[in-house]
Parts: structure tokens; C-alpha cells; sequence
């Protein structure tokens, strides 16, 4: 999307008349994804011949209505310099509108609406400095619009190079992040006929094979130069070249009084109906109610003493009395109790990339006992947060940069949701494979050694192998198979989304569990824990309401490993705010096997 003419920013101390907005784009081609974060990059110039800084402000809205929180982010800049800046909101579909702001005025202001919706992008990257800027039927990108975080990556499915990129520092290692994680890179001919040379970090690209594997992603090279590329050699070897099956959509669930709002699984409503029940502070409802209905019983009888004695008196003290006892009783029944402190409740996708790189996604629902307001903050780069409102307004703010936070302003005993993104550096051990057997394609012996790894106690762990799901039980710090040898197919277990928690889970299915109603009430937290599982695995796909069978592939020698355990400590949010911390974390392992 670009923004013709002039718009203008500022922020304390800076005079928004010098500050000028003159393009805006979404994402990787200027198209977005459902259920994503998706970076927005902004092309600012700061007009004066004097250094300006400030604050910017992305909001997002429905129907000219604000909704969730906004996203504030600083941005600095040299006398008369020009230069793009980015910001990742999360998309939730789009119908929405998100509105630029840097000042108190109309004209300070850009509406950024009519979001085109697209497949993960697979886009040429290109110098915009060069003599003649490239042509043909491929979407571009600049190279300075590359992300700079691995978080900001995921709507993008591959970049194109006919030249070498100037990537140095963060934008090189998210790069090569993303590609470990499962990027596609292809390689075409300079204008020269021969293929480009890359330089450090990125020589590893100057293979002489005419394909190489990096982690789960692939790099190939098309003896080809760019104006021989047309659009049905595009669409057959570079965007759809790992495109051989269809998409099937999820199981939609029957309409029901729980469901009407949420009726097809996606990322985070799944999770966040799981972790509600976790985090909300329990009353002792029955007796409140049992009050009630005593107390308009007592007013009653307060009306019949009016009626019966002349004397007024006897009705007001008779009235008031009671209004007195029953306040105090409703007080005391309303509060919480001393004991009871700020919570906070999630669970994370923790996805390994690259030796101690991992990129976690959380869950996390914050409940406060006092009105005031509170920060979230996590250890990790490239934070990106959302609160997952799809119509209600949420008072507070992100704000981003080197140290990404969560500001809430919270009334009392109230429920904030929050979804976020970030890269983190753990210095864990890693499982790794003491034997296995796959001689026949699928599983018949595997034993994977867990010691040191994790921090706390295993709850649950699978096998992913060649879209086969293998339960594993733990044996002196051994992951094996489970003796009885159960297994079943991955798109058909992420079919059927997680059931209701007040029904039983399907008959068959190797995720699984008790219903809430079939457990004692000090199992049932860990049950529904556990019933998010399923969710977790889906979001380590990257899958949302579709079954997109080419984010399931992985390469017939890659094994993955899903491991369940209690939430680590250097994974918890680390504010004082919220002190009564609990929750779940799944860890994801590729793990390359021999054939």
C-alpha cells in the first residue's frame, strides 16, 4: 500500500510538521496473511536540518472502532536523512484498519485500510541503488526491507537472489534463522550468465551442487537469468515447487452457547479458552448468591414493618440496618482474600532453530487483584506482542524495540490475554538419538536420551516421522516408544481440532485425554494443560484454519520431536507484577536420521 502526497509526525519535544511519511508497505508484497504478524515497513524523512526524535503510534480498528492496544515504537533521525522503519502487528483478518498516528492533528494521521489478502510471500530481492532496477513477473522486495528479527519472518515462504544482498549483523542472522527454520532460497543467473558470490556471512551460498539443505530450509540454484524467468516457469519451479498436495480444511465444529463466536479452531482462541479457567480468580459464588436472594428476602420484611407500624422509624432503622449488614457482608465476600496475588497463566511453543537459538511463541492470560497499571516484560530480541481483541478495546500499549514491553492498565480483578513472539538464546542440552530404526519408512525402534536437558519433569512426548505421530514414554532419562506401539497420521489428528472440555475426547486419536468432568478437581488443571496440546502442535506448523500440507513436510531423514514439561524459570515473564506465575511449555526439535 503506498500513501500518495505528504503526511506528518512528531512526538514530545518534535514538531510533527517535519517529519514526513511518504510510503507505507505490508508485509513482503504488499499482501498479508490471516492469524499472523506481519511486518509493516513506513518510509520516513526528516525534512529539517536539525536531528528529530519521537514516538510512533500503529493502532488497530474495526468498523472506525479502536480495538486490542497500540503499538509505540521510537524513531530517530539525522538532519535531512531519509530511511524506512519497521513495526510487526499481529493480523487478525482483513476487515480491519490500522491507523498511523505522530501528532494531535487530522493531518497527522494515515489511515492504512483495504488490506489485501495473500499467500506467504516468495519475492525477489533487489538493491534499489542499482542502475536499472529489475523487471519481469516476480514480486520484489528492497533489500533494506528485510527484517531484522526471525520473529517478523513467518508470512514469508522464499526470496529470489540475482545479486548479493549488503546483509551484515541482525539482518543477515535473521535471514539465515529464517532459512534454518525452513525458508526457500533460489539462486538465479547475474546478467553476466554466471551465478552471483556472496560474501561473509552469506557465503554459504557459493555451493557447487545444485541444491543444499540447511537445517529444514532448501537453497537451489536456477542456471537461468531473470528476464528468461517467466510467470509459468515461476509458478511451476519456484513458487509452487513444493506444492503436490491440497489444502483440506479443519473440522469445523457443531454451533454451540461456547461456540457461536469461535466455531473453527485457529492459533490462540483454543489456547485462551484452556487458560481462562486456570486464571480466574475462584469466589465462593454459591454463598454469594444464597446472600442475595437472603437479602431480598430482608427487604421484603422491611416493607411489611412500613406497611404495619405507623411509625416511620421503625422502617428506616429496620432498612438501613439491613443495607448496613448486607454491604459488609457483599464487601467480604467479594474480596479475594490476602493470600491471593497477581497471576499469571500461559504456555509457550518453544521451536529450536540453530544450536542455543530457539523462537518461542506464548500464551499468557494476566488476571490482577487491584486496579493499577502493569508491565510485561520477557527476556528474548524481537519481541511481538498481541492481545488477540477481535472487537474489544484493551486500555494500554506495546511498546517495541531492544526492550519490547506490555503496559496494561487493568481495573480490578480483571482478565488481559496476550499472544507474543520472540527469539531467545537458551543454553540447554539438546535430546539426541541413542538408536532408532526406520528400515521399513516408519518407526520400529527409537530411543532418544533426554538427560540434562530439561529443567523440569517430562509430562508428555512424541515422534513426528514422515507425518507419523509416535507417542514416547520416558525410561531413566530415555524417550521410547510406547511398548503397545500406537501411532497415527499427523493430518489426521490435527483434523479434529481439541473437543469442548465438557466432552469426552474422540474414541480414537493419540492426543487423547479425560474429559474435566472424568478427573478429581486437583487433576483437572494439568488435564487441561494437556487438552492444549494438540493446539500447540498445529501452531508449530504454522497452521491456522486450514491444513496447509506443505508447512507439515519435512524431509523423510528429519524426525521431530515434541516434548511437554512445566514452564522453565528463564522462560517466565519477568516482571514483579504478576508474582503467582504457572504454566506449559512444548519444545520442538528437528532432529536430522539417516535414511
Amino acid at each position: 500500500m503506498f500513501l500518495c502526497g505528504f503526511a506528518f509526525a512528531a512526538d514530545e519535544g518534535a514538531d510533527p510538521d517535519l517529519l514526513v511519511v511518504s510510503e507505507t508497505r505490508w508485509g513482503f508484497d504488499n499482501t498479508v496473511q490471516a492469524h499472523a504478524f506481519i511486518p509493516l515497513s513506513i518510509h520516513l524523512q526528516n525534512v529539517a536540518d536539525f536531528p528529530w526524535a519521537g514516538k510512533l503510534k500503529l493502532s488497530r480498528g474495526v468498523s472506525n472502532k479502536p480495538v486490542g492496544m497500540p503499538i509505540e515504537f521510537e524513531v530517530t533521525l539525522q538532519a535531512n536523512e531519509s530511511r524506512w522503519v519497521q513495526v510487526v502487528p499481529f493480523i487478525i483478518d482483513d476487515f480491519e484498519d490500522w491507523t498511523l498516528r505522530w501528532g494531535p492533528g487530522k493531518n497527522h494521521q494515515a489511515v492504512l485500510s483495504n488490506l489485501q489478502k495473500g499467500p506467504r510471500a516468495t519475492v525477489l530481492i533487489f538493491n534499489t541503488d542499482a542502475v536499472s532496477p529489475p523487471g519481469g513477473p516476480l514480486r520484489r522486495l528492497p533489500e533494506e526491507l528485510f527484517p531484522t528479527s526471525v520473529t517478523a519472518t513467518e508470512s514469508l515462504r522464499g526470496v529470489i537472489f540475482n545479486t548479493p544482498p549488503f546483509w551484515h549483523g541482525a539482518r543477515a542472522q535473521a535471514f539465515i534463522e529464517w532459512l534454518r527454520a525452513g525458508g526457500r532460497v533460489y539462486i538465479l543467473h547475474t546478467e553476466n550468465g554466471s551465478f552471483p558470490s556472496f560474501n561473509k556471512p552469506l557465503d554459504f551460498l557459493n555451493f557447487e551442487q545444485q541444491s543444499l539443505t540447511l537445517g529444514r530450509g532448501v537453497v537451489k540454484k536456477i542456471p537461468l537469468k531473470l528476464e528468461e524467468v517467466d510467470i509459468d516457469y515461476a509458478r511451476k519451479q519456484i513458487f509452487n515447487d513444493d506444492w503436490n498436495v491440497r489444502k483440506q480444511p479443519i473440522a469445523v465444529r457443531p454451533n454451540s452457547y461456547d461456540y457461536q463466536f469461535t466455531s473453527s479452531w485457529n492459533r490462540y482462541s483454543e489456547i485462551f479458552r484452556e487458560l481462562r479457567p486456570l486464571t480466574i480468580f475462584q469466589r465462593r459464588w454459591w454463598l454469594i448468591y444464597l446472600c442475595a436472594f437472603a437479602y431480598l428476602g430482608v427487604l421484603v420484611k422491611c416493607y411489611q414493618i412500613g406497611r404495619r407500624n405507623e411509625r416511620v422509624s421503625y422502617f428506616y432503622g429496620a432498612f438501613f440496618s439491613s443495607v448496613l449488614l448486607f454491604s459488609g457482608l457483599f464487601i467480604a465476600l467479594g474480596q479475594l482474600g490476602a493470600s491471593v496475588q497477581n497471576r499469571l497463566r500461559s504456555v509457550s511453543l518453544v521451536q529450536h532453530i540453530h544450536e542455543d537459538t530457539y523462537e518461542v511463541t506464548d500464551w499468557a492470560i494476566a488476571a490482577n487483584v487491584n486496579a493499577g497499571e502493569y508491565k510485561l516484560v520477557y527476556n528474548g530480541t524481537g519481541n511481538l506482542f498481541s492481545t488477540c481483541s477481535e472487537m474489544e478495546s484493551v486500555s494500554g500499549k506495546f511498546i517495541t524495540g531492544l526492550n519490547g514491553e506490555v503496559d496494561l492498565k487493568m481495573p480490578p480483578a480483571t482478565l488481559r490475554t496476550l499472544m507474543q513472539k520472540r527469539r531467545v538464546t537458551l543454553t540447554m542440552k539438546q535430546p539426541h538419538i541413542e538408536a532408532i530404526d526406520n528400515s521399513t519408512g516408519g518407526l520400529l525402534d527409537l530411543s532418544i536420551s533426554t538427560k540434562g536437558c530439561f529443567e523440569n519433569s517430562i509430562i508428555k512426548a512424541f515422534a513426528i516421522h514422515r507425518q507419523v505421530i509416535y507417542p514416547l514414554e520416558e525410561k531413566t532419562s530415555l524417550l521410547r516408544l510406547q511398548e503397545k506401539k500406537q501411532s497415527a497420521n499427523l493430518k489426521g489428528e490435527l483434523s479434529r481440532m481439541p473437543t469442548p472440555m465438557w466432552q469426552a475426547a474422540s474414541p480414537s486419536g493419540i492426543f487423547k485425554i479425560k474429559a474435566i468432568s472424568d478427573v478429581e478437581d486437583e487433576t483437572s488443571e494439568a488435564v487441561r494443560y494437556e487438552q492444549m496440546l494438540k493446539s500447540l502442535v498445529g501452531n508449530s506448523y504454522n497452521l491456522t484454519n486450514e491444513i496447509d500440507e506443505r508447512l507439515m513436510q519435512l524431509s523423510g531423514n528429519t524426525l521431530r520431536l515434541a516434548v511437554f514439561t512445566a514452564m522453565p524459570e528463564h522462560l517466565k515473564c519477568t516482571t514483579a507484577d504478576f508474582p503467582d506465575q504457572q504454566g506449559c511449555a512444548l519444545f520442538v526439535f528437528d532432529i536430522t536420521v539417516a535414511n
